[in-house]
């Protein structure tokens, strides 16, 4: 998956194994190119394969692009967002953040 400049809830995988986003599941292309002209060819969408995602994988989603893109995490934002308490669901994760290397 690659970056946007701007933020979409669906996002098209263009070409040979590429990846694209859509209604909470992600999308992979053919990635053999004879299967990819084949399902063109034959008039079907050339896809190999696809993943829903979870209400946690979403969660998790967020987090790390929020990390990522704007160096801050908002909890109060993510815990509104996602009605859920931060230091419990990602208890784990925080303590070994805090153990360090």
């Amino acid at each position: 998956m690659g970056y946007t400049v701007q933020r979409s809830p669906t996002m098209l995988g263009m070409g040979i194994s590429a990846i694209g986003e859509a209604s909470g599941a992600y999308i992979q292309n053919q990635k053999k190119l004879s299967t990819y002209y084949a399902d063109i060819d034959a008039g079907r969408l050339p896809v190999e394969r696809g993943y829903g995602t979870s209400e946690d994988d979403q969660l998790r989603k967020h987090v790390i692009l929020e990390l990522m893109c704007n160096l801050y995490l908002d909890r109060a934002d993510v815990e509104a967002q996602f009605g859920i308490d931060f230091a419990e669901t990602f208890a784990i994760e925080l303590d070994e953040l805090a153990a360090g290397p």
